[in-house]
């Protein structure tokens, strides 16, 4: 009974990148603003009902967004063990998170099409608004379900705001530390010199954040010789 609905899924997986595969082709071709899904659906040999279907926006068609799917930053959650401290889950994260980086393929044809994609976001606001929104929206889900993971554990109570207030700090520093990489890929760095600087980065974020910021930002005193 297993079998008709394993290749009814593989028929859908097909269609889905069959579709997505279309739509690649034909934004990198003519830009994102001038392809209609009218287009899309008559490369990839669908209905647009059926583009709808898997796709619901045009914009998701160009993130090739997967509802069922799980990102990088929405698994965060789902890495931590049951009470295990922050500080050292935060470590651990980004270690892991370094060492994938660091192996990142930079073949010449990646190097081209990575090139090619930033050309087609970059010439379309209504792209550019879309990544924004969303990585809003998914940046507060995941806080929000890492705060209440963390609440479980301690058992703290409805008005604490302890468990939200350190998921937002795991949240930024994790953000702020893989934007700096991509913003040092996209100038032309090197994958080991971009892995050095994160490194220095993550152990400098690991202890403001495990002892605190003190009095940074407070004028130095001039010392007397």
């Amino acid at each position: 009974m297993s079998k008709p609905s394993g290749r009814r899924q593989r028929k859908k997986d097909e269609t889905r990148r069959a579709i997505a595969e279309a739509a690649m082709r034909l934004f990198l071709e003519n830009s994102f603003d001038k392809v209609t899904i009218a287009q899309i659906a008559e490369v990839a040999d669908v209905s647009v009902n059926t583009v709808f279907n898997y796709f619901p926006t045009k914009e998701d068609l160009f993130f090739n967004s997967d509802p069922s799917g799980e990102s990088g930053l929405a698994r965060l959650t789902m890495a931590r063990e049951p009470h295990e401290a922050v500080i050292v889950f935060l470590r651990r994260l980004l270690d892991e998170g370094i060492e994938r980086y660091a192996k990142t393929p930079t073949s010449l044809a990646e190097v081209a099409y990575m090139a090619a994609l930033r050309r087609v976001l970059k010439e379309s606001p209504a792209l550019q608004v879309y990544a924004a929104q969303t990585a809003g929206i998914a940046t507060h889900d995941v806080e929000d379900s890492f705060a209440q993971a963390l609440a479980k554990d301690v058992k703290a109570k409805a008005q604490d705001l302890t468990p939200r207030l350190i998921a937002g700090q795991v949240l930024a520093i994790y953000s702020t530390l893989f934007l700096e990489a991509e913003r040092r890929r996209r100038a032309g760095e090197r994958p080991e010199k971009i892995q050095a600087v994160l490194r220095a980065a993550a152990e400098t974020a690991l202890n403001l954040l495990e002892k605190g910021i003190g009095d940074y930002g407070v004028k130095p005193r001039m010392v007397n010789p």
